[in-house]
């Protein structure tokens, strides 16, 4: 069984438009190169949803799950990644199929979203038996306690009192979310071959905290961050648009460094995959709100299914 890669680069808008609205010329080199190494640009391509949480929903449900009839009582804890949790996953349609054809369903995960705060059955060390079945999960833990109301009631309730023991700080590492350069470095000695599986990989890249250069090095300062931290930049980059623009265009192409690389490490290391590699949302640049479901897409199948390629994809 060949591999399946799905490769979402978080946020990421389509070529075309990147080069319109940043005045850049990467659309004609870099379409040349994907070509002559057997991927095919899908321009004009959009997202359902303008959000990630949605439209992966819809992948893994395989249909629009929001529609015109339930969206006013659609559960809000229906979706990604809660549909992928033990309990929910062999419900969702994609990893149903999946295991009627006997395809092992791998996820690699960023920060935010992740097989080890959601499902270690779908973390690749769950193949060799060699993950660690803990009753409760730390990431599980610690994520419960960020969303709920715990950490701040525990703050007032100190300040009130005025007693100054501090709670450690959970702190990210950003270079998690630059996943493609992550699977590649941790993939290079996998046997790929006939291994029948789907990747699902989730490069969170270009999305926002900005904290790449263009050529993926991490800005000083940012290997490490706290939430507050990482709150902070987000306000920040909210209130100064141009910074925000000079992110998003950074982490763009840093993006398309990586996806450049990883076409070459593909066709390497497992040249029969059939590979898709999407935005799962754009981007409002420049205030441009329609470019928030304008979404980059490049895509490698095998030769029976070029038949099914077409710019209405």
């Amino acid at each position: 069984k060949t591999n399946m890669y799905f490769i979402i680069v978080d946020g990421a808008i389509a070529l075309d438009k990147f080069d319109k609205y940043y005045k850049t010329n990467y659309f004609p080199s870099y379409i040349s190169k994907f070509e002559k190494l057997g991927f095919n640009y899908i321009k004009n391509t959009q997202s359902a949803y303008p959000s990630t949480v949605h439209n992966l929903t819809s992948l893994f449900y395989l249909d629009y799950h929001v529609t015109e009839k339930n969206y006013k009582k659609y559960p809000i804890t229906n979706v990604f990644p809660v549909i992928l949790e033990k309990k929910n996953a062999n419900k969702v349609p994609l990893i149903k199929n999946l295991k009627k054809i006997n395809y092992k369903f791998r996820w690699f995960g960023n920060s935010l979203y992740n097989c080890k705060m959601s499902n270690s059955d779908f973390c690749l060390e769950g193949t060799n038996g060699s993950q660690e079945k803990n009753f409760i999960s730390p990431n599980v833990a610690v994520t419960f306690l960020q969303r709920g109301p715990l950490i701040q009631i525990y703050s007032k309730i100190t300040d009130f009192l005025g007693i100054s023991i501090q709670l450690d700080q959970v702190f990210l590492y950003p270079k998690e979310n630059d996943v493609l350069h992550e699977f590649m470095n941790k993939m290079e000695n996998f046997k790929f071959k006939n291994q029948g599986y789907f990747f699902f990989i989730h490069n969170f890249l270009p999305h926002a905290p900005f904290v790449f250069n263009s050529d993926c090095v991490l800005k000083k300062g940012f290997e490490k961050i706290s939430r507050e931290k990482e709150e902070e930049i987000l306000q920040s980059a909210a209130k100064d648009k141009n910074k925000t623009l000079e992110g998003y265009k950074e982490q763009y192409e840093c993006m398309l460094k990586r996806v450049d690389e990883f076409v070459n490490f593909i066709n390497k290391y497992d040249p029969d995959a059939s590979v898709i590699i999407t935005a799962d949302h754009g981007n409002n640049v420049k205030n441009f709100y329609y470019l928030a479901y304008e979404t980059f897409t490049l895509i490698k199948v095998e030769k029976k299914c070029q038949k099914d390629i077409s710019d209405n994809l």
